[in-house]
C-alpha cells in the first residue's frame, strides 16, 4: 500500500510541475499500473565475488574438513575427497562434520549411520541449540532470505566456533593445516556461479578473533546428473528422502522455505505435522505481538492445517 501511495505522489508531482507538457509527453501511453510496477521494481543487487586462491592439492598434507548434510552434494564431495586421497596415496585426515539442528528427518539420521558403516568413517555430530529452542529464544520463526536466521545460528556460528577451538586457537592455518570442502555447484543458480570458484578465501570472525579460511568447492562444475551418477558408481545409496519421499533437497524438515512436495510429505505424516504445530505454539506462547505460523505462504500452511483437520474428524468419527 505504501509503495502505491508513493507512486500516486510521484504522479501528482508530475502534474503540478512547471514542465507539465514535456513530462506528459515523456509519459505518453504510460498507465498508472505501469507506474506502480516501476515503483515496486527493485534494482538488481550487486553480487559480491568471493576471493579466489590457488591450492596445490597434490602437495597439501593437512586435514580435509567436510560439512556433511546427508544430501547428494555433500555425499559426492565426501566420495571425491576419499578418491583423491587414494589416487595420490596420501595420508590426509578427513573430518566429517554434521551440525544437528534437531529438526532433521529421521531418514537423514539413519543415512549418517549408513555412511559410517559403508565407508568405515566417523561423522562428528555437533550438537546445536536446536530449531525449536532457537525460535523460542528469538520469539519468532525465520522468514525469507533477510530474516532466515536459522542457518546462521545453527550452522555457520557453531562451525566458526568449532573451527576456532580445534584449529585456529592451536595455531593451525588454512591452506597448510586444513581446507574446508563443500558441495556448492555453479549449476544451482546464476548467483552461485558468479560468486564462487573452485577455491575461495573467506575471512571469519568469532568472539573478536579474525582468521582466514580456504574453501575447496570440489564439485563446483558438476551437474545434478553427474552427482547422482557418481554416488551410484561408488556403490552408495542415496538418502531415502530422495528415493522414497521424492524430495529435491535434504536439510531441515520441514524448512521454512520448503517446496510443495515437501509440504505434502509433512502434511501426510503425523510426526512432522505435529512438530510444526508444537513449534508454533511454543513461539506464540512467548510472543507479545501477532501470532506467527510456520509457513508464510497461506497455501502451504493450508495443506498442513487441512491434513490436521481431516485427521481430527476421522479420529472423532472412529471413536464415536
Amino acid at each position: 500500500m505504501f509503495v502505491k501511495y508513493r507512486a500516486y505522489l510521484f504522479w501528482c508531482q508530475i502534474l503540478l510541475s512547471n514542465n507539465l507538457t514535456k513530462k506528459l509527453e515523456k509519459l505518453k501511453g504510460v498507465t498508472m499500473e505501469t507506474l506502480f510496477n516501476l515503483q515496486e521494481k527493485e534494482p538488481p543487487k550487486k553480487i559480491k565475488k568471493e576471493k579466489t586462491v590457488n591450492v596445490n592439492l597434490e602437495e597439501f598434507v593437512g586435514d580435509f574438513i567436510i560439512m556433511f548434510s546427508g544430501g547428494k552434494d555433500s555425499t559426492a564431495v565426501l566420495l571425491f575427497v576419499l578418491n583423491h586421497i587414494r589416487k595420490y596415496n596420501k595420508k590426509n585426515r578427513i573430518r566429517i562434520l554434521f551440525f544437528d539442528t534437531k529438526w532433521e528427518h529421521e531418514y537423514t539420521y539413519q543415512y549418517l549411520t549408513y555412511i559410517e558403516k559403508k565407508l568405515g568413517l566417523k561423522i562428528e555430530r555437533i550438537e546445536t541449540e536446536g530449531m525449536k529452542n532457537l525460535c523460542v529464544r528469538k520469539k519468532r520463526i525465520p522468514r525469507g532470505l533477510v530474516s532466515r536466521f536459522c542457518t546462521k545460528e545453527l550452522k555457520i556460528i557453531p562451525f566458526k566456533k568449532w573451527l576456532f577451538e580445534n584449529y585456529i586457537q592451536k595455531g593451525k592455518k588454512a591452506g597448510k593445516d586444513f581446507i574446508i570442502v563443500q558441495g556448492i555447484r555453479a549449476e544451482e543458480s546464476d548467483r552461485r556461479a558468479e560468486r564462487y570458484d573452485i577455491f575461495n578465501v573467506k575471512n571469519f570472525e568469532i568472539e573478536k578473533h579474525r582468521f582466514k579460511v580456504i574453501y575447496w568447492n570440489a564439485i563446483f562444475t558438476w551437474t545434478k546428473e553427474q552427482v547422482f551418477n557418481y554416488i551410484k558408481q561408488n556403490g552408495l545409496k542415496l538418502n531415502p528422502l530422495y528415493t522414497e519421499l521424492g524430495m529435491e533437497r535434504v536439510g531441515c524438515f520441514p524448512c521454512v522455505s520448503a517446496r510443495t512436495v515437501e509440504i505434502k510429505a509433512v502434511a501426510a505424516d503425523d510426526k512432522y505435522r505435529k512438530r510444526v504445530f508444537e513449534l508454533e505454539e511454543a513461539v506464540n506462547k512467548v510472543r507479545n505481538g501477532k501470532k506467527m505460523r510456520f509457513f508464510v505462504e497461506k497455501e502451504k500452511q493450508r495443506l498442513i492445517d487441512e491434513a490436521e483437520k481431516t485427521k481430527s474428524l476421522f479420529a472423532f468419527a472412529y471413536t464415536t
